[in-house]
């Protein structure tokens, strides 16, 4: 091909962009819009979340920790043993999520520790976790105006962590 001045060059042939017709896609474009929501959320949730657990039992303890833990390595745990001890923490860090036991000690209960949290901490969310059946706990908190959610033990992971999702995912809570 000669050019005006009669040397050759070589035209540029443009096509179009095969990515385009990704983009003009509906369907591909609604599937991508799920996956990158889906993305964010999962960059949402793995973004620093601190978790409080507060559980008298030793072993039991240590197992929400690894619920929490298998379900986000990312997650910071704090643990405690006692309404003081919670409180403490609280003082000195941030926590998103408060997991308390019903049963802390003779004296204590993890909805006395609620009702704490709730008043100097109202940001945190709060569930409590107990060997009393659902319908135990539904009857000592009938009162309430708000209960914290409920996981009656033994829970399995996978439902646990199905609160954790929405929790940490911004997904509007319902009751258990």
């Amino acid at each position: 091909m000669k050019s005006d001045s009669g040397t050759k060059s070589k035209c540029l042939h443009y096509y179009r962009d095969p990515a385009s017709e990704l983009v003009d896609n509906p369907q591909l474009n609604s599937e991508f819009t799920e996956y990158l929501q889906y993305f964010l959320e999962l960059q949402k949730i793995r973004a620093s979340k601190r978790v409080l657990i507060v559980e008298d039992d030793p072993v039991s303890l240590l197992g929400l920790r690894h619920i929490v833990k298998n379900y986000n390595p990312d997650i910071r745990c704090y643990l405690a043993t006692s309404i003081e001890e919670a409180l403490d923490i609280l003082e000195k860090e941030k926590c998103d999520l408060l997991i308390a036991d019903y049963f802390l000690s003779p004296s204590e209960t993890g909805l006395e520790l609620w009702e704490i949290v709730r008043e100097r901490h109202p940001a945190v969310d709060v569930v409590i976790t107990s060997s009393l059946a659902t319908e135990q706990y539904k009857s000592i908190v009938k009162n309430f105006d708000y209960a914290p959610p409920f996981f009656s033990k033994p829970f399995s992971p996978e439902k646990f962590n199905g609160y954790l999702k929405e929790i940490f995912g911004g997904v509007q809570h319902e009751d258990k």
